[in-house]
């Protein structure tokens, strides 16, 4: 009888479960689990893992993973930036939330309508309005236009 080895798809199925479970904890450590077997994340499942953090309200934790993705050499994406950027909004973080979109920057990633939509929703929180506005113009001057939700 053969047993299937697991690879990123059945851990991004797992993890993603994890993210609908708010069950963050258990998210990381399958992350974890993927690394010390040498199956490398995808963006998909590291936004999952970051979301389910979020989910929680712990998004420290959400932060502190991108991080130590980073440092595994996981380049992170727009995908993995709004998911950052949605758990610092969660949080009533718009400091960090706004971070998220500098970082992209400087990492050449381009931002997108998520991430935006997110820091624009952790200032609107922080009732950072001006900061809020100042990142709608910016959106639009990248080509970001707003959509209806």
């Amino acid at each position: 009888r053969h047993v299937a080895t697991p690879n990123f798809i059945t851990y991004g199925a797992a993890v993603s479960a994890c993210d609908a479970g708010k069950q963050w904890e258990r998210a990381l450590q399958l992350v974890a689990e993927m690394l010390s077997r040498h199956v490398a994340p995808n963006d998909v499942v590291v936004g999952a893992a970051v979301s389910a953090c979020g989910r929680a309200q712990q998004w420290q934790q959400s932060l502190r993973f991108a991080a130590e993705m980073r440092d595994h050499g996981i380049r992170p994406t727009a995908f993995t930036y709004a998911a950052v950027a949605d758990a610092c909004e969660k949080g009533w973080q718009w400091e960090w939330a706004l971070q998220q979109l500098e970082e992209m920057v400087a990492y050449r990633v381009n931002p997108d309508l998520f991430v935006c939509s997110a820091a624009v929703s952790a200032c609107e929180k922080g009732r950072k309005w001006e900061q809020a506005l100042e990142l709608f113009h910016q959106a639009r001057s990248r080509g970001i236009t707003p959509d209806e939700t």
